[in-house]
């Protein structure tokens, strides 16, 4: 069943299976379930004998062997282009060994379309204003940052004083001035490939297709194929540099993904340009479509198992909390204000009828109360914004002198919040 339309939850993660190139099949999906997947895995024992094993993967939607490229983006598209037109940020990236149809699913082939190219054309026919949104095309490859549009030209990534991540001279396309057709052929033709254990023309740079809506952004990452270096073929140093700058980076991004789900306070998300890349994934700013690319072969069991452990990862994790906890309480004090099973209500509204009524004609009455919280509320994010800033440096936050200085800073507002509702 797609996603509905008022349907936004902070991570969709998905599996999709290509079709097999032979019939040893060892991937299915489950007839009567479409959020899960197996896969058999075969090993021997002491004795020679075979003992098979079936591993079970739970995700937010499987896409078996005969769903396409428009099945994909029908099950994704409403929450996707609605809220990059409501200027919210966004990210859909495809993960998988090399060989399983990562590009495919974005970019497309001479059978069918891939995702990038139904996203523009869903925008280009859109009724909201196009005239300003462009998007930019990089590759990663051995670590640098190269410009598709600009001939390959080397840029160089900055992090801002609100820690949004910048392309510096990116070249633009404006997406009423360009032929989609042509604009994704020529971004596969300027990319860098390589031979792989899977097929003579695999991307050997993880590709970022950028799309701006004013100061929102929607990302589009078709990653490198993780390969092991057993089944790599390396013909040259050069080969062997761009395997194992791919798995330096996977293995940055899985860094990443383990520091947020043991609720780490550090991410070290600046270690490599594909993690700053993917920032807004692990710290909750914006929706993350995260899809796992798998090979159903019996020769690429051992690769999927990892594949879909790696995802089953981002699948169970929750994001780091990007703010300090008195400051959650302070969000958590406004949204139970306006629940009216609240059995002590703040001290100022004990007396007031109101507080209990949730007809229309309190309304005004609520919102005058929100207001109230909003207004503290974003002196809280401007103090701690600027505070913020004059403390971070390259190696990150003094976390607990920060913290010190923060509770010291906003000691007005907890006290005006103290005042309305015993709660904090």
């Amino acid at each position: 069943m797609p996603l509905q339309k008022n349907c936004t939850p902070e991570f969709f993660i998905m599996n999709r299976t290509r079709p097999p190139h032979n019939m040893e099949r060892r991937i299915y999906s489950d007839l009567n379930d479409d959020k899960v997947i197996y896969i058999i895995d075969e090993k021997t024992n002491l004795r020679n004998q075979t003992i098979k094993t079936k591993k079970k993967f739970r995700f937010d939607k499987v896409f078996d062997i005969d769903y396409t490229n428009i099945d994909v983006f029908k099950e994704i598209a409403h929450p996707m282009i609605d809220n990059f037109l409501s200027y919210k940020n966004g990210t859909f990236f495809v993960y998988g060994q090399t060989g399983s149809g990562k590009t495919h699913t974005t970019l497309g082939d001479n059978r069918e379309i891939g995702i990038f190219q139904y996203i523009l054309d869903s925008i280009i026919n859109s009724q909201s204003n196009i005239k300003n949104i462009y998007f930019v095309c990089i590759q990663i490859h051995n670590n640098k940052c190269y410009d598709l549009f600009n001939s390959n030209q080397l840029i160089k990534q900055f992090e801002d004083a609100s820690g949004k991540i910048h392309l510096r001279n990116s070249k633009r396309q404006y997406i009423d001035e360009i032929n989609v057709q042509e604009t994704v052929q020529f971004i596969k033709n300027m990319r860098i490939n390589g031979i792989s254990s899977e097929n003579d023309a695999s991307s050997r740079s993880h590709l970022l297709i950028q799309i701006w809506n004013k100061n929102s952004f929607f990302n589009i990452l078709d990653m490198a194929g993780s390969e092991k270096a057993s089944k790599s073929i390396c013909s040259n140093r050069q080969q062997m540099l761009e395997n194992a700058k791919i798995n330096e980076s996977i293995l940055a991004l899985k860094e990443c993904i383990r520091a947020v789900k043991m609720a780490k306070k550090y991410v070290p998300y600046r270690h490599n340009n594909l993690t700053k890349i993917l920032k807004d994934v692990f710290f909750g700013n914006g929706l993350s479509y995260i899809m796992a690319t798998t090979s159903p072969e019996k020769h690429n069991v051992k690769e999927s198992i990892n594949t879909l452990t790696y995802i089953s990862d981002m699948y169970t994790m929750k994001r780091q909390l990007s703010e300090p906890t008195y400051l959650k309480t302070i969000r958590d004090l406004h949204v139970k204000h306006h629940d009216s099973s609240l059995k002590t209500p703040p001290e100022e509204c004990k007396n007031d009828d109101k507080y209990y009524d949730n007809s229309p004609d309190n309304l005004s009455h609520q919102k005058e109360t929100s207001h109230y919280f909003m207004k503290i509320l974003n002196n809280c994010s401007l103090k701690r914004k600027k505070l913020f800033d004059s403390f971070i440096d390259r190696n990150g936050i003094k976390y607990n002198e920060f913290k010190k200085k923060m509770k010291s800073l906003l000691s007005n507002e907890i006290e005006q919040l103290n005042e309305f509702s015993n709660i904090l």
